[in-house]
């Protein structure tokens, strides 16, 4: 079967075999399929909106072009293996749905959805990322999940919300990538040690200390005072290091909170978007 097909509005009834078919511009817009297979057919532009499905298959299914989901209703329990590189999800209830081994965009789908707002692609990547929850596919729902994120971060009302959030995107990913936060937390060690160092607020451990003497101690004792742990061995001798140590002290008790917050309370998906 392959050229221009409509079954707009059809009623299939029984088993319907598609399988091995080609279709060049397939429009199957609100049709109702009892139990219908697809298995490695190909479309060239297919939209399947408002279509409803008691029972599917969509196994090796190669989809060029545009593929239209939109308030498409899946009842079955199936699975899907395809290239959704440009499928439309607006409104679709994915939930019984298992998409296996498909090939998903770099960039997701902000491209693809054009004309949608902030909070509707939020709410696509919401329901993207608890159907790959579902399944298992912990990877992708890491990275839906921080599409979903960005959305919200895009489409935020308030100029405070949206601050929050591209501070939490900057300093650990929403969640989904720690190495944000310990990037960070070695900056600050860094930068407080200069800072100890060359305005002299230190007290060192040996009088006349050379020069990686005095690194090695500012750089000892920011981290001891970033983690909070306070040794005593070396103190602050001006007023400014006292300042400083307190302003260290708190940025430091913030971003372990943060990490732990991050990697015990809310893991990111084992092996996904960590280092993507």
């Amino acid at each position: 079967m392959k050229g221009l097909v409509s079954g707009n509005e059809a009623i299939f009834q029984g088993e319907v075999v598609f399988n091995g078919a080609m279709f060049q511009n397939a429009s199957f817009d609100n049709v109702k399929f009892e139990y219908v297979a697809f298995d490695k057919s190909q479309f060239e532009n297919a939209s399947f909106s408002n279509a409803k499905f008691e029972n599917a298959s969509f196994i090796e299914t190669k989809f060029q072009n545009e593929l239209n989901l939109q308030d498409t209703k899946f009842f079955f329990k199936g699975n899907i293996t395809t290239d959704l590189t440009n499928t439309k999800f607006h409104r679709a209830e994915l939930e019984n749905v298992a998409f296996i081994d498909c090939d998903w965009p770099e960039k997701v789908y902000e491209e693809v959805h054009k004309i949608l707002s902030s909070k509707e692609l939020e709410t696509i990547y919401r329901n993207l990322k608890q159907n790959m929850q579902r399944t298992g596919d912990y990877s992708k729902a890491g990275k839906f999940f921080y599409r979903e994120m960005e959305m919200k971060r895009k489409g935020a009302k308030r100029k405070r919300d949206r601050a929050w959030l591209e501070l939490y995107r900057l300093l650990a990913g929403y969640g989904e990538r720690p190495q944000n936060t310990i990037a960070v937390s070695l900056f600050i060690i860094s930068i407080f040690a200069w800072l100890y160092k060359m305005l002299g607020c230190l007290q060192y451990t040996v009088i006349n200390p050379c020069l990686s003497q005095q690194i090695i101690d500012a750089l000892y004792f920011s981290f001891v005072t970033f983690t909070t742990l306070g040794l005593g061995d070396i103190c602050p001798v001006t007023g400014l290091g006292k300042i400083l140590i307190c302003c260290e002290a708190v940025v430091g008790a913030f971003l372990i909170a943060l990490f732990v917050m991050t990697m015990v309370l809310f893991p990111p998906t084992c092996g996904s978007s960590v280092f993507w």
